[in-house]
């Protein structure tokens, strides 16, 4: 075994949006190669109170670019990408980029990811499933990711007998690019705490 060392993200306090995971200010994007095996295992805390589910979502998949710039921001759900010359977020057609993942990597809203639901050619537009917390300057950069679910689990806050050890474990290979996102579902009453711990082996699989 040969693992890198354990990595602890900071507490998420999870709301009726999915957030990322974060370390150092930074969403937690875990990169594998073909060799590597990663060892997820996410905690939660129950406050006594509510009636809330933790969900949880692991996605893989692959970074399609990095450290654009938008052309311009519409408002903080709306942004039109950059189409510069060779540019890989350029549609073809609309709704190219649906279903993926906008994230940004600089500014104010740096770390927030968000799920494209829609995109339009002529303008290059995306729209975003919630909003930033602010508006992006065009100035700042973002990174574009296709991702898809690996998993994704409930934890019922409601009644602590049934989460007991309040933590989930997964194993995952195989996928270039690995995302840990969690929110509460429903009318959330709660704000549990989330925290993801990973490792990664490079020589057992």
């Amino acid at each position: 075994m040969a693992w890198a060392g354990t990595v602890i993200s900071e507490d998420l306090a999870a709301d009726g949006n999915f957030e990322a995971f974060t370390t150092s200010g930074a969403a937690i994007f875990i990169t594998l190669n073909p060799r590597e095996l990663l060892s997820l295992t996410i905690n939660t805390d129950w406050d006594g109170a509510g009636t809330d589910e933790l969900e949880i979502q692991v996605l893989g998949g692959h970074q399609i670019s990095s450290g654009n710039t938008p052309d311009a921001v519409n408002t903080a759900s709306t942004i039109e990408l950059d189409t510069a010359a060779g540019a890989p977020d350029a549609q073809a057609a609309d709704d190219d980029l649906t279903g993926r993942y906008f994230v940004m990597t600089t500014g104010g809203e740096i770390a927030e990811v968000r799920l494209i639901v829609s995109s339009q050619a002529s303008d290059d537009e995306v729209t975003l499933d919630h909003a930033l917390s602010g508006s992006p300057e065009t100035s700042e950069t973002y990174d574009l990711y296709s991702l898809g679910i690996i998993s994704q689990f409930l934890i019922d806050l409601a009644d602590p007998a049934e989460d007991v050890p309040m933590a989930m474990s997964l194993t995952v290979v195989g996928y270039p690019v690995v995302l840990v996102m969690a929110r509460v579902t429903g009318t959330p009453t709660d704000s549990p705490t989330a925290r993801l711990t990973y490792d990664k082996d490079g020589v057992s699989v």
